[in-house]
């Protein structure tokens, strides 16, 4: 992933993208419940409809209602997957669990993969059909891929620093009080190199010739 440049320092206004992947996780969950709450509302007054007999008089009515109950299901239970990748995604994080963060990216590489082939229907669909209509919907949708790719990509990055070990050893020097690079120094304070440490806070070269830190400056 070279040409990509990952995995990144820092993602979006975040300085890390430990927090940027944090909250990639906080907008999954967050539109995982708007789905939740849009697909139940949508069952319940398709459920009050079928049941009502004065607004299903033909057999086709009934038959358009009970389809539209079955897509409400299927969107409630497709709705569930996001929460369930975000509240993966932040114990991954926040364990540095590497495994757990595969659910978010599976996902939202689908999820971008469907946003990319929507954005060329859409477009087609404007060549063919000029309106304002069809362009703001372009744009939503070019809106969304920006966004759910910029996390995919923040999440696979972190996903690279747990599996190459650099998020282990930055929890270390945050109990230490050591200061990061890409951190910002006013949140650490910055202490004097003892025996214990064995590191410089100039560079990565050891002080009593032991192996540098796995993290990249």
């Amino acid at each position: 992933m070279k040409f990509l440049n990952l995995p990144w320092e820092r993602c979006w206004c975040f300085r890390t993208v430990r927090a940027g992947s944090t909250a990639s996780a906080i907008y999954a969950l967050v539109g995982s419940l708007v789905r939740i709450v849009l697909a139940a509302l949508e069952k319940v007054l398709a459920d009050k409809q079928l049941q009502d007999p004065s607004s299903n008089g033909t057999s086709m009515a009934v038959a358009e209602l009970e389809l539209e109950v079955t897509l409400s299901i299927t969107e409630l239970i497709l709705a569930f997957l996001p929460l369930i990748a975000g509240i993966c995604l932040l114990i991954g994080i926040y364990r540095n669990i590497s495994i757990l963060l595969l659910p978010f990216i599976i996902m939202f590489m689908i999820t971008v993969g469907i946003e990319v082939i929507l954005a060329v229907l859409v477009l087609c669909l404007l060549i063919l059909l000029p309106h304002y209509g069809v362009f703001l919907m372009l744009m939503f949708v070019v809106l969304f891929i920006f966004i759910d790719s910029s996390c995919l990509l923040c999440v696979i990055s972190h996903f690279m620093n747990i599996r190459a070990g650099r998020e282990p050893m930055r929890a270390v020097y945050r109990r230490q009080g050591e200061r990061l690079p890409e951190e910002d120094p006013d949140n650490f304070p910055v202490t004097t190199p003892t025996e214990s440490t064995a590191y410089s806070q100039l560079s990565d070269v050891p002080i009593d010739g032991e192996a540098p830190p796995p993290y990249k400056v």
